[in-house]
């Protein structure tokens, strides 16, 4: 089992969505889908976090130790027990047949009285292990705490002083005294060579040996396969090179940097600033949630004879990241389907009134949709998914992925897992 799984299998025993998690954890919910996905690890303060909020410890989330088997709750009976009785009963039955004589009364009676006595401390000894247990659990469970605590501590050590040596390393190793990037604007207008808008950037940069004749200029990558050279201007003034038109299309991948040129031709080059995240912060905010009440599943096929999704537009939680520069989007026109591996099977019916069993999840600006109760053939390796094709009220168009299902016909169940392609999409990677 992955990280990702044994994060997913915790969250789901506790009933907690991935945007619930994320909101305890302080982070976001595409992150918690990453984490799931194994397509990012959580930081060490987040592991540590996951381990207390899961009560699990931070090694077996990473899969090198197996959680500990559960105890019996400490304790015990004051009184024996129907087993310990025949204990002390076969006891004095044995001892009473090595006599070499009958038992006078007296004799009777000292052994009964000795009987007792003993029971009573069986029952005493018991009573007392008992209590020596709980005191060893509360004393282990301190333990186990402190354990914690100074393991806590540690990391937090480690990475103090990992991010102290990362930035004497990079102090040592920078080509600059002084840069600073700032976002200035973006148009989120789908055009010919930016499908899903543009950002636009100003940045400066201060070399920490200037030599005369030095040029610059600044390079934009936004990952999709060409860097953008942007030339540079330089001020006297300070020995700084500045640019304040750079652009480029807008995506989750951005990296801007520096390269000098010296007058002997060589040239050096030094990373600037990282965005990510930049393209779905501009884009509307959905949740997509299925409601199965109904289901059949045949030999080769199932019928979804209630099956309803709710989709659900929610604030952006990126904003805040890159200053509201962003204008304001949201949803102008949707449609919700069922896809087998991206294509599509069905169109859902927007739904005119709202089930009774659904009025307590219709929150307002809620709308809901329903499958068509038809047949729908499964493969053995067909994955289904419930997406959106979503048109914004700046043009832009893509697609919106719930969770994933697979059919067992077999076993006449599905399963249902994280999406198998990020949380949106380009519509040119389904089939409509």
């Amino acid at each position: 089992m992955t990280i990702g799984q044994r994060i997913a299998q915790k969250r789901k025993e506790q009933g907690l969505s991935q945007e619930a998690l994320g909101n305890q954890l302080g982070v976001s919910r595409q992150s918690i889908y990453k984490w799931e996905s194994d397509a990012a690890l959580p930081e060490i303060d987040k592991l540590i976090a996951l381990s207390r909020l899961f009560s699990v410890s931070v090694g077996w989330l990473l899969g090198v130790e197996e959680p500990p088997p559960e105890t019996a709750e400490a304790g015990a009976d004051s009184e024996l027990t129907e087993q310990q009785l025949n204990m002390v009963e076969e006891i004095v039955g044995r001892y009473l047949a090595s006599q070499p004589k009958p038992l006078s009364p007296r004799r009777r009676l000292v052994l009964k009285i000795t009987a007792a006595a003993a029971a009573v401390c069986l029952v005493w000894g018991l009573y007392t292990l008992s209590s020596q247990l709980d005191q060893l659990s509360s004393r282990y469970a301190a333990l186990q705490n402190s354990v914690n605590n100074i393991t806590s501590s540690v990391y937090s050590q480690v990475d103090s002083l990992s991010g102290r040596v990362e930035e004497l390393l990079e102090a040592q190793n920078s080509l600059l005294t002084d840069s600073g990037v700032e976002i200035t604007g973006a148009d989120l207008r789908t055009q010919d060579d930016a499908p899903l808008g543009t950002v636009r950037f100003s940045a400066y940069a201060v070399p920490k040996t200037y030599v005369e004749g030095m040029t610059a200029e600044f390079l934009l990558d936004n990952g999709t396969g060409g860097v953008i050279a942007v030339p540079a201007e330089f001020l006297s003034s300070g020995q700084t090179f500045r640019a304040d038109a750079i652009s480029c299309a807008l995506t989750d991948d951005i990296t801007l940097s520096v390269a000098f040129r010296s007058p002997d031709g060589t040239r050096q080059t030094q990373p600037l600033e990282y965005y990510d995240y930049l393209l779905t912060a501009s884009l509307p905010n959905l949740n997509l949630e299925r409601f199965l009440e109904r289901w059949e599943v045949a030999a080769d096929s199932f019928v979804p004879q209630e099956f309803y999704v709710r989709l659900e537009e929610l604030s952006s939680k990126y904003q805040s990241t890159v200053g509201g520069i962003f204008p304001p989007t949201s949803i102008q026109e949707v449609q919700v389907g069922l896809f087998r591996n991206q294509t599509l099977v069905a169109w859902a019916e927007p739904c005119s009134e709202v089930p009774d069993f659904l009025a307590e999840d219709a929150e307002p600006g809620a709308r809901f949709y329903r499958l068509p109760p038809e047949a729908v053939p499964v493969g053995p390796e067909d994955t289904f998914s419930l997406s959106a094709l979503v048109t914004d009220t700046q043009g832009r168009r893509m697609m919106y992925t719930g969770e994933d299902f697979t059919v067992d016909t077999q076993q006449r169940m599905t399963a249902w897992s994280a999406p198998l392609v990020s949380p949106w999409t380009d519509p040119a990677q389904w089939t409509f």
